[in-house]
């Protein structure tokens, strides 16, 4: 709750726009639907149908990947996720601003949860690598699921 409040207090302190006023008058005026164009106005999260929905609105690739660069994101992007997007036609440079920005949600939760924790560690190497294969579509179906047993490892210390 207190990220969250944290996260609020930033969004209103910050006071600048994230886009330009005529950046916005084009997006209205695109007929994006209001739900988005709030998302704009008030940095909130871009979800994948909200990038499908400025695809297809004809909104310049530039405003969702400022909004995901100065925003970010708040979950985990998933593989079904870029099928999505490349199958509407989203292109590259926003899938990318996209993985960014679910990567720079991730490195957040581990060092909220892992301070300690420095360095990468192989399985956040692994992951990376795993979702970079996923956003371009050359993985099938294999997953490493099971092997993000962090801080759980005995070293042969017998207590």
């Amino acid at each position: 709750m207190k990220m969250l409040l944290s996260l609020l207090a930033v969004a209103f302190l910050g006071g600048c726009a994230t886009h330009s006023h005529q950046a916005m008058t084009a997006v209205r005026a695109a007929g994006v639907a209001p739900r988005t164009v709030s998302k704009l106005e008030h940095r909130g999260v871009l979800e994948p149908s909200d990038l499908i929905e400025l695809k297809r609105r004809g909104v310049a690739d530039a405003v969702p990947i400022r909004q995901l660069d100065k925003v970010g994101v708040d979950y985990v992007a998933q593989r079904e996720d870029f099928r999505k997007l490349r199958a509407a036609g989203v292109r590259p440079e926003v899938s990318d601003a996209l993985m960014d920005a679910s990567r720079e949600f991730v490195e957040d939760q581990d060092r909220s949860h892992h301070s300690w924790q420095v360095n990468f560690s192989p399985w956040d190497l692994l992951w990376l690598a795993d979702v970079a294969l996923l956003a371009w579509g050359y993985h099938d179906l294999y997953h490493h699921h099971g092997y993000h047993d962090y801080g759980h490892h005995d070293h042969g210390h017998h207590h």
